[in-house]
């Protein structure tokens, strides 16, 4: 346990890959080994493995990461990642190797503790600067508005009216048109990232995410690695 002390407390694995779609900064899972080598003692070794495994119909990737002085193991630490059937512009072992290096990626951050701090002084990091709030707000402002307002009341007056099933549907349908990632910010934008929040989310809210989801469908988009998506 004194060598994984010792390994948590001096190994730095800043975020120095960055994301032009995105605007984001990302480490990955040969950059934390890199660093990780450098500082390991003698007879330390770090083996990594994956499985595939099914959970409510879903696949994932599984990897582990196992931290061993010869053959006595010292800490394991575990992370996952989905695995899709189909990916624009990936074949089937490109996207079995990205959901490899993802789940890796999390695994190993897990083993030595990794968190944004060991970004330098976190200038890289966009919940530091802030920097990521501010290179959306020209897409996202209004949507702090109406996140949890709608001008429609429910015919009751009970309070603002709940999106309709149909609405839900659209967006279901027109996510699943989009990378999985731009499907998931314009979501997170809009604050639905729960079955809370889907549940209660209202009409007027609804309405937005239709619009950002139709623009979205209408731009060019950027291919992004699971790799790449920020931790």
């Amino acid at each position: 346990m004194n060598i994984l002390y010792e390994l948590q407390k001096n190994i730095h694995a800043p975020k120095d890959k960055k994301n032009t779609f995105g605007n984001y900064n990302y480490r990955t899972a040969e950059g934390i080994l890199a660093v990780a080598k450098s500082v390991m003692p003698e007879g330390v070794s770090i083996v990594l493995s994956d499985d595939v495994i099914e959970i409510g119909g879903h696949v994932f990737v599984k990897a582990k990461a196992t931290l061993k002085s010869g053959s006595d193991v010292i800490a394991e630490s575990f992370g996952f990642a989905g695995h899709p059937l189909d990916k624009k512009g990936m074949d089937f072992s490109q996207i079995t190797g990205a959901s490899s290096s993802y789940a890796r990626k999390y695994a190993l951050q897990g083993l030595f503790a990794l968190d944004d701090s060991s970004a330098d002084d976190g200038s890289d990091d966009p919940d530091v600067t802030n920097k990521h709030e501010t290179d959306t707000r020209t897409k996202t402002a209004s949507a702090k508005t109406y996140v949890h307002f709608s001008p429609a009341p429910a015919a009751d007056g009970s309070g603002p009216k709940v999106a309709s099933d149909k609405q839900k549907g659209m967006i279901s349908i027109l996510g699943k048109k989009l990378p999985p990632n731009v499907t998931a910010k314009i979501k997170a934008d809009f604050k639905i990232m729960t079955i809370d929040q889907w549940n209660s989310m209202t009409s007027f809210t609804a309405s937005k995410i239709i619009e950002a989801l139709q623009n979205a469908e209408k731009s060019p988009q950027e291919h992004v690695l699971d790799d790449e998506i920020p931790y």
